[in-house]
């Protein structure tokens, strides 16, 4: 008995010795392989027809009425790149961007009048890019005081004080066939979040390619004028003076102004850079 005493004293100290010498590998961090990532750039560039869209220059719009745009502007968020086996990735940096044609900052073919956003992506092939036009629900109601950039209230004319909630797309301008000589389109609330998908559900080719130590730039147009072509093929018209769809805030024509915009904008091409 003596024996079988020792023997299992034995046996219960160098199990507990055990135990002591696993638990540190057990509680050893994780060491995750980096995934390679590549530059990319978001170009977005304003258009009126095949013509670069500048502020403060005339244009005609397809009900035949002449305007000029002051101010174009408005957000992007959950940018997404889809791989053909349906897989999706995201992109660094805030979830929510901002597309500020007061601030152009790049020349994609017409001079200074485009607008550069620069992440970076996991390195690989994608079938499809997608992002909303506007700022998440979960966000939309927070206090822009707290909120950083882009979201604060450093960029003027995005946020509606008596609406608790930003500006999704904001549009103003003013001309000779304009009501009033100004018009108005802020686009806004949860509903008319814009989702906008560039690839084709039912080809999942590659599109484009993301490598490592390159950049992958990705063109965007908005032609304005789409933006003034209604679905049902009638043209929007800034109409007489006092009419409503030229001051534009909510409602019937904050609906159609949404679906116009989503038309508007189109993938051009996607180009690697060394």
């Amino acid at each position: 008995m003596k024996k079988i005493a020792i023997l299992c004293a034995v046996l219960a100290a160098a199990f507990v010795s055990s135990c002591k010498k696993e638990k540190p590998e057990e509680n050893k961090p994780i060491v995750e392989t980096p995934t390679p990532k590549g530059k990319v750039e978001l170009i977005f560039t304003p258009m009126v027809g095949d013509k670069g869209l500048y502020y403060d220059s005339a244009y005609t719009n397809p009900a035949g009425e002449v305007y000029e745009l002051t101010t174009l502007k408005y957000y992007i968020s959950d940018i997404g790149l889809s791989k053909a086996d349906g897989s999706e990735v995201g992109v660094d940096g805030y979830r929510t961007k901002l597309v500020n044609y007061d601030s152009a900052n790049f020349d994609a073919g017409y001079g200074m009048q485009s607008y550069k956003l620069t992440m970076n992506a996991a390195v690989g092939q994608y079938s499809d890019i997608r992002y909303d036009i506007g700022v998440p629900s979960e966000v939309n109601h927070k206090d822009a005081t707290t909120n950083p950039y882009p979201l604060d209230l450093s960029v003027p004319g995005m946020y509606w004080n008596w609406n608790s909630g930003y500006v999704f797309l904001l549009a103003e301008g003013k001309g000779a066939g304009v009501a009033g000589d100004y018009f108005h389109f802020g686009i806004g609330t949860d509903l008319r979040m814009m989702s906008c998908f560039f690839g084709n559900m039912l080809v999942t080719t590659p599109k484009f390619e993301i490598k490592e130590g390159k950049t992958t730039r990705v063109y965007f147009t908005l032609d304005f004028n789409k933006v003034l072509k209604n679905q049902d093929g009638s043209n929007y018209s800034f109409g007489g003076y006092n009419f409503p769809q030229a001051n534009v805030h909510g409602g019937y024509y904050a609906d159609m102004i949404r679906s116009n915009a989503l038309q508007a904008l189109e993938l051009q091409k996607v180009e690697i850079i060394d």
